[in-house]
């Protein structure tokens, strides 16, 4: 399944992760980002693994390459 389609079927609408360790949090917007590849151009990584953490109190999803791993924060927008 492609990554993109899962977050906005789960209804996310917006990704917050850190570059570096102790930036601040970069946020995008799932309704600007076209494609998985795009979204995963922004994120900079090309995962070979995937986690998903729905149930934390920020529900998250963790992207794993050979070197390194990105958290991913997932969002609601407020209805």
């Amino acid at each position: 399944m492609e990554l993109l389609q899962f977050l906005e079927d789960e209804n996310y609408s917006v990704l917050g992760y850190h570059q570096e360790e102790h930036e601040p949090e970069t946020f995008i917007k799932l309704e600007e980002v076209q494609t998985n590849e795009h979204l995963l151009t922004q994120l900079q990584i090309v995962p070979i693994r995937m986690e998903y953490y729905p149930f934390d109190r920020k529900p998250c999803i963790v992207c794993f390459d050979n070197d390194r791993c990105q958290k991913v924060f997932l969002y609601k927008a407020n209805k």
